[in-house]
């Protein structure tokens, strides 16, 4: 997480998202501003549209996400509950998920 809520609460939180963009995958040439879908099953079988917020040359797609509707709200809440705090001078730990999360 990178900021929680007000008061605490999960809305209005804001969670950075990272990914590791596997060989092959099309959008290898991404950068940030542009878009990809997610879809995450054990929360919604649609799709969502999420800004590219930053994309490194060592393959890391990375996403800042809000949790202001009904689907960032779960998501935030399914991914967010153990992750690391990200604050001044504190890199993000990687942690594996048990939530299947598909981009296109």
């Amino acid at each position: 997480l990178v900021r929680d809520g007000p008061g605490g609460q999960t809305k209005g939180s804001v969670m950075r998202l990272d990914f590791h963009k596997p060989s092959g995958w099309r959008w290898r040439n991404s950068r940030a501003g542009m878009y990809a879908r997610m879809c995450v099953p054990e929360i919604s079988s649609e799709w969502h549209d999420f800004t590219i917020c930053s994309c490194d040359q060592q393959g890391t797609v990375s996403f800042m996400i809000e949790a202001v509707g009904d689907f960032t709200t779960k998501l935030v809440e399914t991914l967010g509950k153990d992750a690391p705090r990200v604050g001044r001078g504190v890199a993000p730990r990687p942690r594996a998920s048990a939530v299947r999360i598909c981009l296109d």
